[in-house]
């Protein structure tokens, strides 16, 4: 189905979200508009309703598109000429993601830019706002949502704003701990040669720390795993044990990485818990949402939001494929990929998205990849995203995926993100053209406060792809690694190669996890290059395990590398980190490490480099972020572990 979005009214999100250096008054000249006074049965070429309310603009940017693919498909099947779409100031709530198919590309000649109003910003929400509160006890106020109750809706995130705040802000639900099991059980593991992945799906817990709560299907346990974690449905609890099971199976197996296998965890969404200033819960079977404001917030003057959609607007060509010659002719050929091209989105802003944890929970390898992002392309081409906003995120927010090819991200904001900034490429090692992801750049963006619910989440992620080029970006406060670039484990060729990650600044990384560093490397990748970073304040929480956070940390096969020029400093651990390769695997050239800024030796020159360019410093607008419960939790001594007992 195609994208359909309302116009809000009187629900303003404009400060956090404001055009980046976009002047006003410019001659705002397009081919057909959208504004949330709009309406999609008028001709969409006024950027406002007439006298009469005769005529005027488009409601939704879905009717907009669709208006474009009527004029290419009149001008035979090619735009002969750009087409502007403006976008005017307002918020939008999306009810499904906004879809751009083959039918509704652009070309060389006729490239298609949807764009914001000079001086005005747009935005695309998922969201939906949450009215018709009511006090209860004690300061929390509830309001009761029928399509909660009726199994409809679920939402994770949260987000409110008040009327003097220019951004919208992160709540919490209510959590116990953290805890440290009280063993493993004699449960038969999952199968498999690494002693890692031998994940058992229950453990002990020490008296009082897991009770059968009400509404156990929506507790969560977060366990961590040194450089992952895993959120996990309880199944079932056995007091007289002191044993919790789950519906499914962590990744990793939970203790591997700590002394005596003592692993932390943390329960999270706890009803019995109670709400302390600034949390909420979500009772699905009553359908009744609570939120206890924060002092200084008075709920009939706060704007709530809760998500709905898990992606926003998606890019999505044709893969090649095979097809009959004709109907009279049976024999197959092999019809090349459709791509969708030459599409520029630019000023807008993308906000509120949802993620829905799995019935079995949901426990993922590093960098937790396979999370959705507001914006998905795959088989575009020649697309970019240029000077937008993308915040309060319950995944990622922009994954290029398969077939695509040049596009770029270039001066784009990105944060408070639930997962992570920007996936680029695929897994299969040997991905090979049109499916292998090839010459996408990620310019002058601003990746920030990710991980705030999946902590192994990545600011850029390259997986396999080929001449990726991230430079000049801002990329900090991030659980796990800053940045990750390929995806195989060994030394052997794959078909990522000719990576260049240059002049980016990338601060504040590992603040939970363990076992990466600001720039983190997997596999043989020839012709690929680290330049220029500044890497620093690479930290390390009470909650790692035995492995070490560094700088840059080349891990399994990395091999082929030219590392020149990069300054990293203020590491808790080595800058540099070698794993199942070394340093003369790689080419090395005028890199500073461990040098500090007071120091006469410390290059100031080089590190200044990093970062944005100066066309664009205006990208850095800050967008608060609220950190997770789990960064002001402390650990506690672990308890006496009780003798192990057969599983039943």
């Amino acid at each position: 189905m195609r994208g359909s979005f309302f116009a809000a009214l009187g629900v303003a999100l404009m400060g956090c979200s404001r055009m980046i250096g976009v002047a006003g008054g410019e001659a705002a000249k397009a081919d057909f508009y959208v504004a949330a006074n709009g309406h999609d049965a008028w001709s969409g070429t006024l950027a406002e309703p007439n006298a009469g309310r005769t005529d005027g603009p488009f409601a939704t940017l879905a009717r907009a598109r669709d208006a474009v693919a009527a004029r290419r498909h009149h001008e035979g099947g090619a735009l002969k000429q750009p087409v502007t779409v403006l976008l005017r100031g307002g918020t939008y709530w999306l009810t499904e993601p906004v879809d751009f198919i083959a039918r509704d590309t652009g070309s060389e000649a006729g490239p298609i830019t949807y764009a914001a109003y000079p001086g005005e910003t747009p935005i695309l929400s998922g969201g939906r706002p949450i009215t018709g509160w009511e006090q209860e006890e004690q300061g929390v106020y509830q309001v009761t949502l029928p399509e909660v109750r009726e199994g409809k809706w679920a939402f994770r995130q949260l987000f409110v704003k008040k009327p003097d705040q220019n951004c919208f802000e992160r709540r919490y639900r209510p959590c116990k701990g953290p805890f440290i099991i009280a063993g493993l059980t004699d449960a038969p593991p999952l199968k498999n040669a690494l002693r890692h992945r031998q994940a058992q799906d229950e453990f002990r817990f020490a008296p009082g720390d897991i009770e059968k709560w009400a509404n156990l299907d929506d507790v969560e346990v977060v366990a961590l795993h040194d450089w992952s974690a895993s959120r996990l449905r309880i199944r079932e609890i056995d007091l007289a044990s002191h044993v919790v099971r789950f519906t499914g199976f962590p990744v990793y197996r939970i203790g591997h990485w700590y002394k005596g296998g003592r692993n932390p965890y943390y329960v999270e969404n706890v009803k019995e818990a109670g709400l302390r200033p600034g949390e909420w819960h979500l009772d699905r079977p009553t359908g009744v949402l609570s939120y206890r404001p924060l002092p200084g917030e008075e709920m009939g003057r706060l704007t709530v939001v809760a998500p709905r959609l898990e992606s926003l607007l998606r890019i999505t060509g044709e893969p090649e494929r095979a097809i009959p010659i004709d109907e009279s002719d049976p024999r197959m050929v092999l019809r090349p990929p459709k791509w969708v091209e030459h599409l520029t989105f630019r000023g807008l802003a993308f906000a509120h998205t949802n993620w829905a944890l799995p019935p079995k929970g949901y426990s993922s390898g590093q960098g937790m990849i396979n999370l959705p992002a507001a914006i998905e392309a795959e088989f575009a081409r020649h697309c970019r995203i240029e000077r937008c906003t993308l915040a309060h995120l319950g995944g990622y927010a922009v994954r290029l995926a398969q077939g695509c090819a040049d596009d770029a991200i270039v001066g784009t904001r990105m944060a408070d993100l639930g997962a992570g900034g920007v996936l680029i490429g695929n897994t299969k090692t040997d991905s090979r053209p049109p499916y292998l992801p090839t010459g996408n750049t990620v310019a002058n963006c601003v990746i920030s406060d990710g991980g705030l619910d999946h902590f192994s989440a990545l600011g850029v992620w390259i997986g396999i792809a080929e001449r990726t080029h991230v430079h000049h970006s801002v990329i900090r406060r991030l659980p796990y690694s800053g940045l990750s670039v390929g995806w195989s484990w060994n030394d052997k060729p794959t078909s990522c190669r000719e990576s260049v990650v240059e002049f980016n600044e990338i601060h504040d990384a590992m603040m939970l996890l363990a076992d990466g560093g600001g720039i983190y490397s997997l596999g043989f990748q020839p012709g690929t290059v680290l330049r220029g970073n500044h890497i620093h304040h690479i930290g390390r929480s009470q909650f790692t395990g035995s492995a070490p956070n560094n700088g840059i940390f080349l891990d399994e096969g990395s091999k082929g590398f030219l590392i020149e020029g990069n300054v990293i400093h203020s590491t808790v651990q080595a800058p540099i980190r070698f794993n199942r390769n070394k340093q003369d695997d790689h080419a090395w050239k005028d890199n500073s490490l461990g040098v500090p800024p007071d120091d006469p030796k410390f290059p100031k020159e080089a590190a200044a480099r990093a970062g944005l360019e100066p066309a664009f410093r205006d990208v850095d607008a800050p967008i608060p972020a609220i950190p997770p419960p789990i960064y002001a939790m402390k650990l506690p001594p672990p308890p006496p572990e009780p003798p192990k007992e057969k599983a039943k």
